[in-house]
């Protein structure tokens, strides 16, 4: 008879190094707020609270102007339990630890690292910035051009130009590295690419550009009419300026999903601004819609977006008022359309957290948690005696965040 919990203490030894060397996205983002969530176990739903960079006016002169101080937050939940599960026999427990890992655990981790990823893709829902034509694949005249768009954008919103990253699906990297190959000289980077069929690291301005199966797709609402600003909308000045609404005329009448939660839309006569000395850009301000939005039966529809329009103060997000009528354009594509969503970030825009999950008291015949690089799952074994056969889990609490929405950018087509 194997001694159960011998051989699960073993083998729950693969599960962190399998996840860590199998997560794409996750690996490159913030992670610094683990330890806040590793003072005790784990609980679904509990959130921490994370201070924002306040922001300032500067003021001409010399007389006083104090500037309020907001204290921006945003919040990192942890509620995604997730877990794999399968059923061994004891005879399966007499192989050796690396069979049973080879078997069972390195294909289990396989898809918890792709199953994490994912939700951290979905993020790009909370990302206003888009650049590319969704249902248009790059060419090699602009395949460069989109690329470093997407950089400049990020720089435009005052990012540090270190741990910069580009993740995209595997069928987008190929278009790119086609669109790409006739403009390296660089005999090395030009071997990388025939020999891997991937980027090099350390090109157009990002330090790493990878692929993954776990790029998220975006489908655009079902649209329809001619969508304009319901009443001027905006606030001179305002702290909250992470999200707001905007209410929307025109529009088809009675249309479930006009728009969609990741849908971008674009305002005629709404600018970009630097959020550092409000000087005004030379691009529309881009807008994503946080939820789905139907319209009613007059045409309107009341959406929430991100940034919130704010067209004065410390934390402006914009050049001007959203004025009554004007034409709104959503950048995302034609209804219905589907496009993946690459991203390009700075590693502080997005964060990953997980939290040690509580240990079983009884019912078990065997569990083990491993903890390393505030990585943490936790694997249980317990007996099925209808079926005379073990039941195994393999469980993790994540949670993942935007918290600089503004330093990622999302490239599709």
């Amino acid at each position: 008879m194997p001694n159960v919990q011998a051989v699960i203490d073993k083998v729950s030894k693969d599960t962190v190094r399998l996840f860590k060397n199998n997560t794409v996205l996750a690996s490159k983002v913030n992670r610094q707020f683990d330890k806040e969530f590793a003072a005790s176990s784990g609980k679904i739903g509990y959130t921490l609270r994370v201070r924002q960079p306040n922001k300032f006016t500067v003021n001409t002169g010399a007389t006083f102007s104090a500037t309020d101080i907001a204290d921006p937050v945003s919040t990192i939940t942890v509620q995604g339990q997730k877990h794999v599960d399968f059923l061994l026999t004891y005879a399966d427990l007499t192989m050796n630890t690396d069979e049973l890992t080879k078997r069972y655990v390195a294909p289990a981790m396989n898809h918890l690292a792709a199953q994490a990823d994912l939700e951290g893709f979905l993020l790009y829902r909370k990302i206003a910035s888009l650049v590319g034509t969704p249902g248009t694949a790059p060419t090699s005249a602009n395949t460069a051009k989109i690329l470093m768009q997407a950089n400049a954008k990020i720089t435009n919103q005052s990012a540090p130009t270190n741990d910069r990253h580009l993740i995209m699906s595997s069928d987008m990297q190929v278009n790119m590295i086609d669109g790409l190959k006739g403009l390296y000289n660089n005999q090395q980077i030009i071997g990388d690419q025939f020999k891997k069929g991937a980027f090099a690291s350390g090109i157009l301005g990002y330090d790493d550009i990878s692929a993954t199966q776990s790029v998220a797709t975006h489908t655009v609402g079902a649209l329809g009419g001619t969508p304009q600003v319901n009443g001027a909308q905006g606030a001179a000045t305002g702290a909250s300026y992470q999200s707001g609404t905007l209410s929307i005329k025109g529009a088809s009448n009675s249309i479930t999903g006009w728009i969609k939660a990741g849908d971008v839309v674009t305002i005629d006569g709404v600018y970009d601004v630097n959020p550092l000395t409000k000087a005004t850009l030379s691009n529309l301000k881009q807008f994503v819609v946080l939820a789905d939005a139907n319209s009613d039966g007059s045409g309107i529809v009341a959406t929430t977006i991100s940034p919130a329009i704010v067209y004065g103060g410390p934390y402006q997000t914009c050049s001007a008022q959203a004025a009554n009528s004007a034409a709104i354009t959503v950048s995302t594509g034609t209804a219905a359309l589907k496009s993946e969503q690459a991203l390009a970030f700075h590693g502080d825009a997005l964060t990953f957290v997980m939290a040690d999950l509580d240990m079983p008291t009884s019912g078990v015949i065997a569990a083990s948690r491993m903890s390393v690089d505030d990585y943490s799952f936790r694997m249980v074994a317990y007996y099925n005696g209808d079926e005379d056969q073990i039941r195994v889990r393999i469980d993790g609490l994540w949670g993942w965040a935007a918290l600089r929405q503004e330093w990622a950018t999302r490239v599709a087509f």
